[in-house]
């Protein structure tokens, strides 16, 4: 499922920690609307990774050292998720807060505009050209903070470590189709390292061009859930290439 929110803010400057922002807002949306799933999604300490991603277009917006100018002050944010029952009800609390405002760290004021369903498109073969409309991550993690790596696409270390990424990520949501996870396989045909604050630091993403090979149901759902590490936090909304195209 996805669809797009349009948010009005009432300043044209914003935080650079923009996914913070909106996972904000979608906790306020969901305990407005929804307490069972803002419980069921965010209401332990434990940190999760849910099936579901989101990417920003902000026109015309200037990147500042802390900053992201937006002239236009208004945000539409791409909503995708793989569980569909799920992202009904996140459409639905969106929906009901259509014209609610949201006011981040006293200062920003986030209403939300309008939400509109978007169009999916099919997953027939088994090896599909994927865009990233927001960064993939590749993140090496130790269990703990203080061993954590984020690597270039670029690199091969990158690269495999980016596929492990997809591996893990795809067992948790098919524990029995092990094998089939294995046999998945990455191209990357094109590259651009970003660097994006999270929460207060500096991850480094990718937005990158590359063919995944592996079963229809695989590539649909890296499609839907969105590929990486950090995934629902704003990172690894994928586009078919022919989307792109049309």
């Amino acid at each position: 499922m996805r669809f797009r929110i349009t948010l009005k803010i009432n300043t044209p400057e914003i935080n650079k920690d923009k996914n913070r922002i909106f996972l904000s807002v979608i906790k306020n949306q969901l305990e407005q609307f929804d307490n069972e799933l803002y419980q069921e999604l965010y209401g332990t300490r434990e940190a999760k990774e849910k099936d579901f991603c989101f990417a920003f277009y902000m026109k015309d917006c200037i990147f500042h050292r802390d900053t992201i100018e937006i002239p236009s002050k208004e945000i539409m944010v791409t909503f995708s998720t793989y569980d569909l029952s799920m992202g009904i009800r996140i459409y639905n609390a969106f929906m009901q807060g259509v014209g609610s405002e949201f006011a981040y760290a006293g200062q920003t004021k986030l209403t939300v505009k309008s939400v509109k369903l978007i169009d999916e498109k099919a997953i027939t073969e088994e090896k599909v050209v994927f865009l990233c409309q927001s960064p993939c991550v590749a993140r090496e993690h130790e269990h703990d903070n203080a061993k954590t790596w984020y690597h270039s696409l670029s690199t091969e270390k990158g690269q495999t470590q980016f596929l492990e990424n997809l591996k893990l990520q795809a067992k948790g949501r098919f524990p029995e189709k092990e094998q089939e996870i294995d046999e998945l396989q990455i191209e990357i045909l094109k590259n651009k390292e970003v660097k994006v604050k999270h929460y207060g630091i500096e991850v480094l993403g990718n937005l990158t061009t590359f063919a995944l090979s592996g079963k229809t149901y695989l590539l649909d759902y890296f499609y839907k859930s969105g590929a990486g590490s950090l995934k629902s936090g704003g990172f690894g909304l994928l586009k078919k290439y022919d989307e792109v195209r049309e």
